[in-house]
């Protein structure tokens, strides 16, 4: 056991953006878990999507400075005015030291998210690694002693959640496999998108494959257990066929233990056009072992369907006819295609949302291709234009905006409609919620359509948008969870 500054720590996983109702096991916290425990650290996950806010308010002030550190994740935009609700509440009753990670506090520079996160509250850190470290008192930062190893966290590419989810209650361990979740299997993606705020332009990497055959194992015998026959699996891989040896490795370990342990897979994930007929191409044997895995539905990023709009985002897809290959290549293989439809960019004009609109319909009637249409973001934490130097300062001011009043980081949201924030042209604002509305109006009553309009907040103060925002809350929190 590693002797360090912090021995009890609290992780939080926030309630559903919108205070709907959503299980969804938070697998990244239950790797900072797992990880933790490594080090001897007594690692509690609390999921509010689960565990009410009120499990919160139990802890008293005295009670609550049992937890050395707590944690709070923020995997979205739409995220940050929760995470701050909960610093909110914590900071009523405990001064314990808080730290903000997940994929959006990773993307925001330092300043941004000192002025978010601590301008109104003291002992925030901005979680990473190195940062977890630091708090820990080990790796880099550690104190050297005679004949004492220097320790660093385990990496997550080679630790299991198994450990961290053997902690879980029973009933809500059931919960979280009777629902959707997502299996950590790799991280990372080549590509550049301008749009993406995802890690991208990096290779991908995967866990071991002892680790991902430990979780597949721990999941496949707690599911016999609890009378469950059926475990549906979001894979995390950003394009899943970009390593199709690594993938196929993977795949088998999947369908080993689905045979072993009697529970049937089902297995959806990302994939680019060109990274999937690539593999299949290239690696015949991956069309068997996708069927024996369970790999049941793929969603290709098609984001347009014109050069201008791929060229402008700095996506290398050549030609449509590729998508059309590649839906029909599913078709071949029992695998249900979905179409990532990202569109509203500044590029976009009447006609190239128009053409959208038909490809899409025309796709999903010749080869069952369900439509997932998202509304673009131009700046958003992770993408270009909130991170690149030169593009960051066209939108220098509508980043300010949301700094100031993080309320409106809900309108970062891709499934947002578009706002004056978001789309300042009224023009193009217009025409993207036009065929961003329709897209979804039209397939949805054929169950062709996964995407549920959110409405965005208004950043005027005046007693009209005061309204409107209230009225947008309430619609946004009956609307079907988006997956």
């Amino acid at each position: 056991m590693v002797v360090t500054k912090i021995t009890k720590t609290l992780l939080i996983n926030p309630k559903h953006s919108y205070g709907k109702k959503q299980v969804y096991m938070p697998s990244s916290l239950y790797s900072v878990a797992s990880r933790l425990m490594d080090l001897g650290v007594e690692a509690t996950v609390l999921d509010l999507n689960i565990d009410e806010l009120p499990d919160i308010s139990r802890f008293q002030e005295n009670k609550f400075q049992e937890f050395d550190l707590v944690g709070i994740t923020v995997f979205g935009s739409a995220y940050v005015p929760c995470a701050l609700n909960i610093i909110s509440d914590i900071r009523k009753k405990s001064n314990v030291p808080i730290i903000v990670g997940g994929q959006l506090a990773d993307k925001l520079a330092d300043d941004q998210f000192d002025r978010i996160f601590k301008k109104d509250y003291k002992r925030i850190t901005k979680g990473n690694d190195s940062e977890l470290e630091k708090m820990l008192g080990i790796g880099s930062t550690m104190t050297s002693f005679p004949g004492r190893e220097l320790v660093f966290l385990p990496n997550r590419y080679a630790t299991a959640l198994a450990p961290a989810l053997a902690n879980v209650k029973q009933n809500a361990l059931k919960l979280y496999l009777e629902n959707e979740f997502s299996f950590f299997l790799s991280n990372g993606c080549m590509y550049g998108c301008g749009f993406c705020p995802a890690d991208k332009q990096q290779s991908e990497k995967y866990r071991t494959k002892e680790v991902i055959l430990e979780d597949l194992v721990f999941l496949s015998e707690n599911a016999r257990k609890n009378g469950i026959k059926e475990l549906k699996m979001y894979l995390s891989s950003l394009d899943l066929f970009q390593n199709p040896k690594l993938l196929s490795e993977s795949l088998q370990l999947f369908a080993a233990v689905q045979k072993e342990y009697g529970v049937t897979l089902h297995l959806r994930a990302l994939s680019r056009v060109d990274s999937f007929l690539n593999a299949m191409h290239d690696y015949p044997q991956l069309k068997k072992a996708s069927h024996e895995a369970g790999l049941e539905m793929v969603a290709f990023g098609v984001d347009g369907t014109t050069e201008q709009i791929w060229k402008a985002q700095h996506k290398s897809q050549k030609k449509l006819s590729d998508v059309d290959s590649a839906l029909s290549l599913c078709k071949d293989l029992q695998i249900k295609p979905e179409m990532l439809m990202v569109m509203g960019f500044p590029q976009d004009t009447f006609y190239t949302l128009l053409h959208n609109y038909f490809y899409t319909i025309s796709r999903a009637i010749e080869y069952g291709a369900v439509s997932r249409p998202y509304l673009a973001k131009s700046f958003a934490p992770g993408n270009e234009g909130w991170n690149d130097p030169k593009k960051k300062e066209i939108f220098a001011d509508q980043i300010e905006q949301i700094i100031q009043n993080p309320e409106l980081f809900y309108n970062l949201d891709f499934a947002a409609f578009g706002s004056r924030l978001t789309h300042p042209n009224n023009y193009n604002r217009f025409i993207s919620n036009l065929f961003y509305g329709a897209l979804i109006a039209t397939l949805e009553p054929f169950g062709c359509n996964t995407t549920y309009p959110l409405f965005p907040y208004r950043q005027e103060d005046g007693v009209l948008s005061k309204v409107y925002n209230m009225a947008a809350k309430k619609l946004n929190s009956l609307l079907p969870v988006d997956r």
